[in-house]
């Protein structure tokens, strides 16, 4: 935090202000969390099992916290191996790749943020007496995080992840401002994370692995190819800024972004041939991408963020085709059965998983009521 000027002015100046903020204190539900969360869930659907679920998560994340605030993903996708036996081969190393500690720290960024949102949408502050310090210690890492162009980097990260982690880090400091609406420094590094996608938004409106990259490319190299899944974050990001955490968004820059969407939604049926088979696509569907790699990827994962973008930052322009992305989510309602099936190495991939579920969920809200 206190090695980039901005950030270390911003801090002090909260400091300058007084270290806390009044911040409501929410009365507690018997689900041990907020009563305006409890009431929410109940409003939209939810239920005591939900907000069950919800607590066991947010107590299974405060206890993965590290040290210095952040999350990461070692250890957690793979069993870890006998460490006495060392690999046939490689003697000097004793774990498989997969889960060779460290390996996963490209995405400390990206899993801070997403378990920043957790705690934030949950209605924790930094002033929490419950997860309080989890939730400061969280955003000072994404704070420490932040490079002198808005993006956010381990410096670890050696590799084209930096877009997608810094994604996430706006998302997870939006909702920040949001919450701590007198911090500066939240609004401070939100800005520049604004400033950093509004640069290298590509030409047709979205982004990508390595839009801003300079591993091996120019230093200001823009991707060209707009991949959804990255864009939906941004845009999503975008939405929280401008609309809840008063942070000044360039209205064509949100057009762009919709527009970059618009090119991946089918807008009516039709047959195309991929690779020597025919395929339909259905109108309300999303692609996963404009250009190579994959883009011939859709399913009910690119659809719902596709829906969720144009409800978003253009909620009255893509009625009919909303619908129908619409109807496409609700015939492939969340089933625990097919998390087992989950691959992304085929052609068809099944993103009927929890990235489904969330922006299933997000985009209906969206779509029809929210």
């Amino acid at each position: 935090l206190f090695g980039n000027p901005r950030l270390q002015r911003a801090a002090e100046a909260d400091d300058a202000a007084g270290e806390s903020e009044s911040v409501e204190k929410q009365a507690e539900g018997e689900s041990g969390l907020s009563k305006r969360v409890e009431d929410a869930a109940m409003k939209y659907g939810g239920g005591k099992e939900v907000l069950s679920a919800v607590a066991m998560a947010l107590e299974y994340l405060a206890k993965h916290q590290l040290d210095d605030g952040r999350w990461n993903l070692d250890g957690e996708l793979y069993p870890t191996p006998n460490p006495s036996k060392p690999i046939t081969g490689k003697k000097e190393v004793k774990y498989p790749v997969l889960n060779d500690p460290g390996t996963y720290h490209q995405f400390d960024v990206g899993a801070t943020a997403l378990a920043m949102l957790c705690f934030l949408g949950a209605d924790y502050t930094i002033e929490s007496e419950k997860y309080g310090k989890v939730v400061k210690e969280g955003l000072d890492f994404l704070l420490d995080c932040q490079q002198s162009n808005g993006s956010f980097s381990d410096p670890r990260n050696k590799n084209g992840f930096e877009v997608y982690n810094s994604a996430l880090a706006f998302l997870a400091l939006a909702e920040a401002c949001v919450k701590h609406p007198k911090k500066v420094r939240y609004k401070t590094a939100t800005r520049r994370a604004y400033n950093y996608f509004k640069d290298c938004q590509n030409e047709n409106g979205g982004w990508s692995y390595y839009s801003g990259m300079k591993y091996g490319r120019e230093r200001n190299y823009i991707d060209e190819r707009t991949d959804a899944s990255i864009t939906g974050w941004v845009a999503l990001a975008f939405y929280i800024a401008r609309t809840e955490a008063n942070i000044n968004i360039n209205r064509r820059v949100m057009q762009k972004a919709v527009e970059s969407i618009k090119k991946l939604t089918v807008f009516e049926d039709y047959t195309s041939r991929i690779r020597g088979e025919q395929i339909k696509h259905r109108k309300g569907e999303t692609f996963y991408a404009d250009l190579t790699p994959w883009e011939f990827r859709k399913g009910i994962a690119c659809t719902a963020i596709g829906l969720t973008v144009r409800r978003t930052l253009e909620p009255e322009s893509f009625v009919a085709v909303d619908q129908a992305a619409s109807d496409l989510i609700l015939e492939q309602t969340p089933k625990w059965d097919d998390l087992k099936k989950i691959h992304d190495s085929t052609e068809d991939p099944n993103f009927v998983g929890c990235y489904a579920w969330y922006y299933a969920s997000l985009g209906m809200f969206f779509a029809h009521g929210g």
